[in-house]
């Protein structure tokens, strides 16, 4: 977006930690989750993001607002922090804190994964459907 350009030239101050992909083919999302130490997403305001559930699902732990739906996804400090929306030292603070804490990415995605398509599919089918006969 329009403020691509001066982000990239405030990440120049970090070198080589950075790296801007821009826009992907669906199939080469996991790849780029997958090099990721953490998943960071400082929403305003979300549902609840596949971006969190697929980074956990690949083992990697998240730091993001605690917005929306994202409280009921990361529920346990194993995969992660969640921080106030609008507050940057908090959101400083736990990324560095989630980058100096050693973790076992097969137990983020296990504690912390979910289920695939399918799954997640019906189980989502189930809960549109109890909503609707609840209304």
């Amino acid at each position: 977006g329009e403020d691509s350009e001066p982000i990239r030239r405030m990440a120049d101050a970090f070198g080589d930690r950075w790296t801007f992909v821009g826009p992907q083919p669906h199939e080469g999302v996991a790849r780029h989750v997958a090099a990721c130490d953490a998943l960071v997403l400082p929403s305003w305001n979300e549902g609840t993001p596949n971006a969190v559930v697929e980074a956990l699902s690949a083992g990697r732990r998240v730091v993001a607002t605690r917005v929306g739906g994202i409280p009921a996804v990361v529920n346990d400090p194993r995969l992660g922090e969640l921080v106030p929306p609008k507050d940057p030292r908090a959101l400083a603070d736990a990324i560095a804190r989630v980058l100096d804490t050693p973790y076992d990415p097969a137990e983020v995605a296990r504690i912390g994964g979910r289920h695939d398509w399918d799954t997640s599919g019906e189980r989502l089918y189930e809960v549109l459907r109890a909503a609707a006969r609840a209304a």
